[in-house]
């Protein structure tokens, strides 16, 4: 309501309705006492005539406001529901997105749970590997003791050296083809060992690029805070404006309303005269002024929902505090989930230097191993080989899977950003638009018009931010029903006042009647007390001609306030135009 262009008149007015009604509506049963022109003939009848042209001029001009007060409230519920049907629609769409939002995690935590389980089952393997080397080293260990055995038994049984040094030159070509079988085993290890390095280089190179990737995305975080917090000082600087405009605009208005005031009472004055004779009839009046009690009692009522508007109001801005810190909690916890990550990616790099160490020892205690054992262990190697390539491609495929969760987070991340900049879009498209119906009881056609904006407004952060409040005015479930009983018992209480302003433009027009009625009665009756004759149907034309303002204002209130819901609006400016002049 607060950037309406109907409320300012709402707002200053509301206390003047009433008083305007018994100031410038006079009371229909008080006619009788004003003076018959027919039944003395004055020269005072050029006075009189103006004097009636002015009460008409006033009549016809000083309509109250009800009428229009009832359309406005009518076109501003349209509104409101529309914008209603668009929140709920937003709300649904936010709750499928917290709920992908809460499977993308599930799924992220099973990644991590299959993780921690390969990198189990590889500690498990190496403690396996050790195993190995120590039962290889209990049987170097066992063959030493043969070969002392055996220098013993040489020295005992010196007449078995000839089969000894026969022994000997096959023990000396065995050597050799283990000397052979060692090069060629260092040469595998040689080019194990390049490949290593290189693949630990391009994880360096990895590591830097994804670093330069989480700094430039914390600094564009750190960017778009203080860019929200810049708008929010715009808004605080726009609200403190637009609270002067309305503060220049008030004061317009009551200097306006205090010259209307003055030329009512001037009117007032001049036709004290005639307003004096206006007492008889008080009886037939009792009904009209319990109408008007009620009229009072309704305006009264319609400042009591005001009040309840302007707490929604302030219930909703609460509401938008909450989630934005909602939001920033979000957006803190991805941080944190980021961090995490990387934190994982140090732990995993150290543990595959420490295994790059603990690889480099055993190679080098193979190494020296190599040299000594016999050709029954050839089988053991080859497999400890097939073994350490399977762990290398175990590896490789444990850094591929970390980093493509790695893309998978960072493309997550920026599909949010592109949600949220096209929802800024959205937001600040719709701003300048609404629908609005072409009836007050909505049975006519909708269409979208352009919102008149008080004051130009070039800042887009501050108009989304503003946007924003006044959707999330209504974004909770309760909230948009609360929202819809309040509207329906508006619109019961607006539908029971045209109903009682009905009655009593039904009063009105019965009284007239019964005026013109008695008019002519008297009219007669004086005639033939002077003894000449007058006909009759120009008496009754000479007198319906001052009933006709009345006729006029009723059928003017009836067709802009009392029209049948089949029948289309009014236009609301060209309505006040016409029916108040003044203002």
């Amino acid at each position: 309501l607060k950037y309406s262009p109907y409320c300012s008149v709402i707002l200053v007015r509301k206390k003047h309705i009433a008083r305007r009604l018994r100031r410038l509506f006079p009371w229909p049963g008080s006619i009788k006492r004003m003076n018959n022109p027919f039944a003395k003939k004055d020269t005072t009848s050029s006075d009189s005539t103006q004097t009636e042209a002015r009460l008409k001029d006033e009549i016809t001009y000083g309509v109250p406001e009800v009428s229009d007060l009832s359309q406005k409230w009518k076109v501003r519920i349209k509104e409101l529901e529309a914008e209603l049907d668009k929140l709920r629609s937003e709300n649904s769409r936010l709750r499928r997105e917290v709920a992908e939002l809460k499977d993308q995690n599930e799924m992220i935590q099973k990644q991590l749970n299959r993780k921690n389980e390969q990198s189990q089952t590889l500690l498990d393997e190496l403690t396996e590997l050790h195993k190995q080397l120590e039962s290889s080293e209990s049987a170097y260990e066992k063959l030493e003791c043969q070969q002392r055995d055996q220098d013993q038994e040489n020295k005992q049984l010196s007449y078995e050296i000839k089969v000894l040094s026969q022994q000997k030159s096959k023990l000396e070509a065995e050597m050799r083809e283990m000397e052979e079988l060692r090069a060629i085993t260092e040469n595998k290890l040689h080019q194990l060992q390049n490949r290593y390095d290189a693949y630990m280089e391009q994880c360096k190179t990895e590591r830097q690029r994804f670093e330069e990737k989480l700094s430039n995305e914390r600094k564009q975080s750190d960017q778009l805070m203080a860019q929200l917090v810049e708008a929010r000082k715009g808004n605080e600087q726009q609200s403190l404006q637009n609270r002067r405009h309305s503060q220049l605009i008030n004061k317009q208005r009551d200097a306006e309303l205090e010259e209307l005031r003055k030329q009512i009472e001037e009117m007032l004055r001049a036709n004290k005269h005639q307003l004096d004779l206006v007492e008889k009839n008080e009886t037939a009046l009792a009904e009209q002024r319990k109408t008007t009690s009620d009229l009072q009692a309704l305006v009264a009522k319609l400042e009591g929902d005001k009040a309840e508007l302007q707490h929604w109001k302030e219930h909703g801005a609460a509401s938008l505090t909450t989630t934005v810190s909602y939001l920033e909690q979000r957006l803190h916890a991805k941080e944190e989930a980021l961090a995490v990550s990387e934190f994982q990616v140090h732990v995993l790099n150290d543990q595959l230097r420490h295994e790059a160490k603990e690889r480099r020892e055993i190679l080098e205690q193979a190494k020296d191993e190599k040299a000594r054992i016999n050709s029954k262990y050839r089988h053991k190697i080859r497999l400890l080989e097939s073994r350490t390539r399977a762990i290398m491609a175990r590896a490789r495929s444990h850094r591929n899977l970390l980093y493509r969760r790695l893309i998978y987070m960072v493309a997550t991340r920026t599909q949010l950003k592109r949600q949220l900049s096209e929802k800024t879009k959205r937001i600040d498209q719709q701003k300048h638009f609404v629908w609005k119906d072409s009836s007050l009881c909505g049975n006519g056609d909708r269409e979208l018009i352009k919102r008149q904006s008080i004051l130009d407004q070039d800042d887009k952060e501050i108009q989304t931010e503003k946007w924003v409040v006044a959707q999330r005015n209504f974004s909770s479930t309760a909230l948009g029903i609360e929202a819809e009983a309040k509207y329906e018992a508006l619109r019961q209480e607006l539908d029971a006042s045209r109903n009682a302003l009905d009655q009593l433009l039904q009063l009105l027009d019965n009284y007239i009647d019964r005026n013109i009625r008695s008019a002519v009665s008297e009219k007669s009756q004086s005639a033939k007390g002077e003894a000449h004759e007058i006909p009759i149907a120009s008496a009754t034309d000479e007198i319906r001609k001052r009933f006709m303002d009345f006729r006029q204002i009723s059928s003017q209130i009836r067709r802009h306030v009392l029209h049948p819901p089949d029948e289309t609006c009014v236009h609301p400016a060209k309505c006040a135009t016409v029916m108040f002049p003044i203002w």
